[in-house]
């Protein structure tokens, strides 16, 4: 892409911001929302379905992928040359969340499900004191693998690799590998504690569904809205299933997709839903 067709789209709304680029030959899913004062300038760009760029974001680097339902939050910065391996890419239901910093100059690489919250800073280079008189400098891709969160304020360095499921304190410096489903923190962050967040029992499995559908009550109370779903108009699953059980609203967890078997309208009941970190689209 052109700097000077970037500049042309920075002013441009959506949805004739996403019109206007397919037209031009990106690759922009149909569904994408692309909002005014987004400033995207890449090599090469996918984005993917229901993906949204709020306005005040600053994209620039030579790769850009967007998985599908990807949100990048107001004032995100992605700052990198336009030169092979300058890579940012993103996986499906991930969110980076507003103030962050990102250089993925030596190549940035987001699984499923991750969530970066604001203020967290990840670069792929760390240098200012000169190396030929004895400065420390370091390069490095950073790959943060799918399920993890980093809470606010977590500072990743180059060259560091975040297994699947794991949790970052606020306020972290991650300077090495963490290993997959750890919860580490500190500055430099260390491993606090292992075999985080890897599933339940069936027994547990059905509490917490219970105790979602009880919040769900509460919540359309402080809305003060009636309450459109009980425990037994919801199926959750979390393997593989076939539809057409006879609840109102099914939801697998297993492949992040829910199905409406009525006419029952669910925005409300699928943005309550993230409340809980779960994350669905529609079944197709």
């Amino acid at each position: 892409m052109k700097k000077t067709l970037a500049i042309i789209f920075f002013f441009i709304p959506h949805p004739l911001n996403r019109l206007l680029r397919r037209l031009a030959g990106q690759k922009v899913a149909k569904s994408a929302r692309i909002h005014i004062f987004s400033f995207i300038y890449a090599k090469h760009l996918e984005i993917g379905e229901r993906t949204t760029i709020s306005p005040f974001t600053f994209l620039k680097n030579s790769l850009l992928h967007l998985g599908n339902d990807v949100h990048i939050a107001p004032l995100v910065i992605v700052n990198a040359p336009i030169m092979k391996g300058a890579d940012l890419i993103v996986g499906e239901f991930s969110r980076i969340f507003p103030f962050c910093w990102l250089e993925p100059g030596e190549g940035i690489q987001i699984g499923n499900h991750v969530g970066i919250g604001g203020h967290t800073l990840i670069f792929t280079h760390g240098v200012w004191s000169n190396y030929l008189q004895g400065g420390p400098v370091s390069f490095g891709p950073v790959k943060i693998e799918d399920g993890v969160w980093l809470p606010w304020r977590v500072f990743i360095m180059p060259n560091v690799k975040i297994g699947k499921g794991c949790i970052i304190g606020a306020n972290s410096t991650v300077t090495k590998d963490v290993p997959e489903y750890s919860l580490a923190a500190g500055s430099p962050a260390k491993v606090i504690k292992e075999n985080v967040n890897q599933g339940i029992d069936q027994a547990n499995f059905n509490s917490r569904c219970d105790r979602v559908m009880k919040s769900y009550s509460e919540y359309c109370s402080r809305l003060g809205r009636e309450v459109d779903l009980t425990f037994e108009d919801v199926k959750f699953n979390d393997q593989n299933i076939s539809w057409g059980q006879g609840k109102k609203i099914e939801i697998d967890l297993n492949s992040s997709q829910f199905k409406i078997n009525t006419s029952y309208s669910s925005d409300l009941f699928i943005a309550f839903l993230r409340r809980y970190g779960i994350r669905v689209r529609p079944w197709r």
